[in-house]
């Protein structure tokens, strides 16, 4: 079983990052999907576990991409802050784009509301604002298969 703490739109709350750090000490890794790039990776130089970041729509500069495609856990998992396939106006590009990518999982933040659905087999995982709500999300991964647990600081 792998455990990933995902996270999204800190916008600056640094602190929220570390908060949520320790209190999911167990996650074998860390997904921060952007709008707090600059803070992420900051924290992510102390910690010892593997952090993926992407960029969000507010992350000017970052030397991190705006979308990738990860395998844990034996599971493909995409990545994006989600401005780019629109997600405030649906997630039909999201999906479609996921399932190009031959994704298990599609995860998003950029609206700031947490929400996980499921379409025919693929997960939709939205962590929502640590920076703000304090939103986040646990994905444990066994044998390919995700269940995501929303969470609150």
């Amino acid at each position: 079983m792998v455990r990933i703490l995902v996270m999204s739109d800190s916008h600056g709350n640094e602190r929220a990052i570390r908060n949520a750090l320790a209190k999911e000490p167990q996650t074998d890794a860390v997904i921060h999907l952007g709008d707090g790039a600059s803070e992420a990776l900051r924290v992510a130089q102390e910690d010892t576990r593997p952090w993926h970041i992407v960029r969000g729509n507010c992350d000017m500069g970052e030397a991190v991409p705006v979308n990738k495609t990860v395998t844990l856990g034996g599971a493909a998992l995409y990545l994006t802050h989600g401005y780019a396939e629109r997600v405030k106006s649906g997630l039909l590009t999201l999906t479609y784009t996921a399932r190009e990518k031959e994704a298990a999982a599609a995860l998003y933040g950029h609206t700031h509301i947490p929400d996980v659905a499921f379409h025919e087999g693929l997960v939709l995982l939205n962590p929502g604002a640590i920076g703000s709500t304090g939103n986040y999300a646990v994905l444990e991964i066994t044998a390919g298969d995700i269940y995501p647990r929303m969470c609150r600081l």
